[in-house]
């Protein structure tokens, strides 16, 4: 029988053992100066960077930003203007960088992709900046991709068609504008575009990185939802086979691990530091108001009969698709309670007074009852 103080060590543990795991992603961000690069970095990684970031020379020409306990490595090309004796040393440190990571064989530390930054205001690429893209794209074998900044005008269209059709040998280029940006008194252009890096940088990324990537982003909820169902179907996947042999309901403890393990990665892969007196709240709330906890007590009868053709007549025993729709309903409800806390409509005070408690509840039923199995199976 496993209890609620039980459960909540069982995720702390898990999320901890998921970000000793956890690698970093490692971004090499370039440009001139007064492109916007810092309000780029912050609209994609918060304001946890600019904070707390610790910039450390590399060289003359570049930084290192990290944070400790953040699974995201920045380098920022510092002070770069782009005439040709600086250009070649930027770009020679650039690919010194990339190599000597290689060559050291420890793939946490290897780049990723390089974010090279124009601002769109400009109307105009220079030559020299063109010389310069070209050369790290074709010397690095890194991923470069051009961000277009401050873009809140119809000449960023202009220019990013202009330089599509230069054909350089980068991977895509996004028009941005990283902050809402104040035309005049009466319109203010709201921000946009960074979540749509967000997700393309995700579907370049290796495998190991993507983890750390999704996690440190809050530009894109799309991004984050995404690896959530990833996440839910595993487990649906562990619960339906634990419940294949159908189970009694005194021993559903079974299926305890499977979704312990899918609440912590789904915390994890929102990036959010829920207070333990919050996740308390949170489990007892959801689970206690409809008589089970995570599956690991007695899952009875009021339980089920939210799950439509199961009823009261449900018998004595958890099906493996019973078990696949409660694990189901519990990961899409959290993701919904994770998805409200991160746009700031969900405090952990409302949590853990009770104020938020009914909605909870509700939230969960309606998720059994409506549960689309085709989404995850």
């Amino acid at each position: 029988m496993v209890n609620y103080e039980d459960m909540i060590k069982m995720v702390y543990d898990k999320i901890s053992e998921e970000y000793e795991k956890m690698g970093h992603v490692n971004i090499i961000v370039a440009g001139k100066t007064g492109v916007g690069k810092t309000t780029l970095i912050n609209s994609v990684f918060g304001k946890k960077i600019e904070k707390t970031g610790i910039g450390k020379p590399i060289t003359q020409e570049l930084k290192e930003i990290t944070t400790p306990d953040y699974p995201v490595r920045l380098y920022d090309t510092v002070g770069l203007e782009l005439n040709s004796e600086q250009q070649e040393r930027v770009k020679n440190d650039i690919v010194s960088l990339i190599m000597d990571k290689r060559k050291k064989g420890a793939s946490d530390e290897f780049i990723h992709c390089i974010w090279y930054c124009i601002n769109a205001n400009s109307n105009r690429i220079e030559d020299e900046e063109v010389k310069f893209i070209t050369s790290i794209a074709t010397e690095s074998d890194v991923p470069v991709i051009i961000i277009f900044t401050q873009s809140y005008g119809k000449n960023s269209v202009e220019l990013q068609r202009y330089v599509d059709n230069l054909n350089l040998p980068v991977k895509k280029s996004f028009r941005v504008l990283a902050a809402d940006y104040e035309i005049d008194d009466e319109y203010t252009k709201k921000a946009y575009g960074c979540d749509e890096v967000v997700e393309f940088v995700i579907e370049i990324l290796p495998e190991t990185a993507q983890k750390a990537f999704i996690n440190a982003q809050v530009a894109s909820l799309k991004a984050k939802r995404q690896k959530a169902q990833m996440i839910i179907s595993g487990a649906v996947a562990g619960a339906f086979g634990e419940g294949f042999i159908p189970l009694p309901f005194a021993d559903a403890a079974a299926l305890v691990p499977t979704q312990i393990a899918m609440i912590a990665s789904i915390t994890v892969a929102y990036g959010m530091n829920i207070k333990k007196s919050t996740m308390t709240a949170i489990v007892t709330s959801l689970l206690g108001s409809t008589g089970a906890t995570l599956a690991g007590r007695t899952i009875v009868a009021n339980l089920l009969k939210f799950i439509p053709g199961l009823g009261t007549g449900a018998g004595g025993l958890i099906s493996g698709g019973t078990a696949a729709i409660i694990t189901i309903a519990l990961g899409e409800t959290y993701v919904g309670i994770m998805e409200l806390m991160m746009k700031g409509e969900l405090s952990d005070k409302q949590i853990e007074n009770g104020e938020y408690l009914e909605n909870m509840k509700k939230m969960f039923k309606d998720k059994l009852k409506n549960t689309d199995r085709n989404k995850y199976c």
